[in-house]
């Protein structure tokens, strides 16, 4: 899987039918709505309490004339739509709107009884962890994986479990190199330079279409999911009551960091704060920690001792010397060309100097966070890369005559797989897919 897409607009690619299943649960039903802008939340809000469609032309008329909130209404209109939260249908000529049934029905339970509940009251656990300890497990655990994506060599840091490092490889954020050694895609580096709730909905929704060669229902696991993350963090819930699919979905969340247990047979789950900033989707923002200050002569100072850090840094700066708290390193040629090699590209690099850029870069008026001639000399640097490309082919030389060599020279052209041509030395370089038609085009011709 190769999206972009945060879970919402996932949701909103799946079937009908799919749709339907996952409005079956009031959870799932209160992420959509959170989700939704707060135009969007008061039309479902009106819509909640009426029975029966209304038509299309009177729902137009709840906003007002002017253009931006023609322009709000007509987003809310179409994000409602993609989601199925409402639905148009034709009666007597007329288009009329309506909230979908399920998801009205699930929303106005949510609304008289409150928000979910455990499905089962556990007695007071004398040993249970605490918030901060359930939280620090989390972080580290986290992390974990992505030291293993940077291939960090950080003391302390354990290798993710196998679970973890297959679900990357299908996420296309590590792959194996000719060494059978994993290195990090353009994709992972990327992945990393994003806020870690885009991170963790990138690898469940990997998860989500995987879960079938799991024998795993989709629906059933993003449900679950959603659930997880209305309960409290650090909060324990019993794992009786969980069908086969919730247990086995709760050790691969376990490995990611999402829930917490004493051990893998234990009765009591705790869902990680994780976990429970799953639901609050794009309204969760995280400040980035500035900690790079970058010089026009190419210099680098990160302020910083995380070795994750450190090893992003060095995947494109070429590191001089480290003190306790600082690391110093020169943005050079053979640097960047290294790294574009290795398939990031010149504006991921830009974007993480400017997103890392220490705040004390930020505060200054008179110069830009990042100089303008290290961004230029970065495009600069990936564009003498791409002025050399290579094509597969096959060289043809020795033509019998000029005017055979003409006649394949214009029906290659023609046919779009000349690359090069020499009519001097009478040689043509021709796209492996033409080969073929090449090749039978000059016999033809040669026996004519």
């Amino acid at each position: 899987m190769q999206r972009e897409l945060d879970v919402f607009e996932y949701i909103s690619t799946l079937s009908e039918a799919s749709i339907n299943v996952l409005y079956q649960d009031p959870a799932t039903c209160q992420a959509i709505f959170r989700a939704l802008s707060p135009i969007a939340q008061q039309y479902v809000l009106r819509f909640l309490c009426l029975d029966k469609p209304i038509q299309m032309k009177i729902f137009d008329h709840w906003i007002k004339t002017d253009l931006s909130s023609k322009g709000a209404h007509k987003a809310a209109l179409q994000k409602m739509q993609a989601l199925r939260v409402l639905v148009e249908e034709q009666i007597g000529g007329h288009s009329l709107v309506k909230l979908n049934s399920a998801y009205q029905k699930q929303l106005r339970h949510v609304l008289a009884f409150g928000p979910l509940k455990p499905r089962k009251e556990l007695p007071i656990d004398t040993n249970a962890p605490t918030v901060e300890f359930v939280n620090a497990y989390a972080r580290n655990t986290w992390e974990s994986v992505l030291h293993f994506m940077a291939q960090s060599t950080a003391p302390g840091v354990r290798e993710p479990s196998d679970s973890v490092i297959n679900l990357l490889i299908q996420a296309r954020l590590i792959q194996h190199d000719e060494e059978r050694m994993f290195k990090m895609t353009p994709s992972g580096f990327q992945f990393l330079l994003r806020p870690t709730n885009f991170q963790v909905w990138k690898l469940m929704l990997e998860y989500v279409d995987t879960a079938p060669s799991r024998n795993m229902e989709p629906t059933e696991v993003l449900t679950f999911v959603f659930h997880l993350s209305f309960l409290s963090a650090g909060t324990g819930y019993a794992v009786d009551g969980l069908t086969g699919t919730q247990r086995t979905l709760l050790g691969d969340l376990r490995n990611l960091g999402l829930v917490w247990q004493k051990t893998p047979q234990s009765t009591r789950f705790y869902p990680t704060k994780l976990a429970t900033d799953l639901s609050a989707g794009s309204n969760l923002h995280e400040a980035a920690e500035g900690f790079l200050i970058v010089e026009s002569n190419f210099k680098v100072y990160a302020y910083t001792d995380s070795e994750l850090k450190i090893a992003l840094l060095s995947s494109f700066v070429k590191l001089e010397y480290r003190l306790p708290n600082l690391v110093v390193g020169t943005l050079t040629r053979e640097s960047i060309r290294q790294a574009l090699i290795n398939g990031i590209t010149a504006n991921q690099i830009n974007e993480f100097l400017l997103k890392h850029a220490h705040e004390q870069v930020r505060k200054s008026k008179s110069a830009p966070p990042v100089p303008e001639n290290i961004l230029e000399q970065l495009i600069l640097w990936e564009g003498e890369r791409n002025r050399v490309q290579a094509d597969v082919g096959y060289l043809y030389e020795e033509f019998h005559s000029q005017d055979a060599f003409d006649k394949t020279a214009q029906y290659a052209k023609d046919t779009n797989v000349l690359v090069w041509a020499q009519p001097e030395r009478r040689l043509l370089f021709i796209r492996a897919e033409g080969h073929e038609s090449i090749r039978t085009f000059v016999r033809r011709i040669t026996i004519a």
